[in-house]
């Protein structure tokens, strides 16, 4: 595992597009107990979370009626002006980052103007791609074709960060 010569961010420091920055100071004591622990050990956050993010997606779908209870639950946890407070302070997170990051903001906008404008010239391509896909899986055995699908996956991801409509497509592959 490799670990860290420098922190990825600042311990101490605070800044308006922190999201991580909550009202509570006991969690904000945590939050920074925890980043100075792995700091001290020269480890990333990454792996744990990722883990996390794994077990609660497979609980999603192996779960869904607990998963529904539990959506229930939250959701009368607050008053609807609360929820209303609550989505107006991530707009203005979301503001915030869009203002300290105009380059990504307009790239992504870009993007997105062009998939839209290009969005029947990629649909097709992804149709074509997609039948080239399911055939060669066909001929292919079966360790090959998990190679494949791993590939697709990992194309999967940098496509579809870079051109979020293209996400669709690669399901229907799937």
């Amino acid at each position: 595992m490799s670990s860290l010569t420098a922190p990825l961010l600042e311990t101490g420091t605070s800044h308006a597009t922190d999201s991580f920055q909550s009202s509570d100071p006991d969690i904000d004591t945590v939050i920074e107990t925890v980043r100075k622990t792995l700091q001290a050990r020269g480890r990333m956050a990454l792996g744990q979370l990722v883990y996390s993010a794994l077990d609660h997606g497979a609980v999603m779908v192996s779960h869904p009626d607990q998963t529904l209870e539990k959506v229930i639950i939250v959701g009368k946890s607050k008053s609807v002006n609360q929820w209303i407070a609550e989505a107006t302070s991530v707009g203005k997170s979301m503001w915030n980052w869009a203002e300290c990051n105009p380059i990504k903001v307009s790239l992504m906008v870009i993007g997105l103007g062009i998939s839209a404008f290009k969005a029947n010239a990629i649909s097709q391509y992804m149709l074509s791609v997609a039948a080239y896909f399911c055939a060669w899986c066909k001929r292919k055995p079966l360790p090959v074709r998990f190679l494949g699908f791993v590939a697709l996956m990992s194309v999967r991801l940098i496509v579809s960060t870079l051109v979020p409509p293209t996400s669709p497509g690669f399901g229907i592959i799937i």
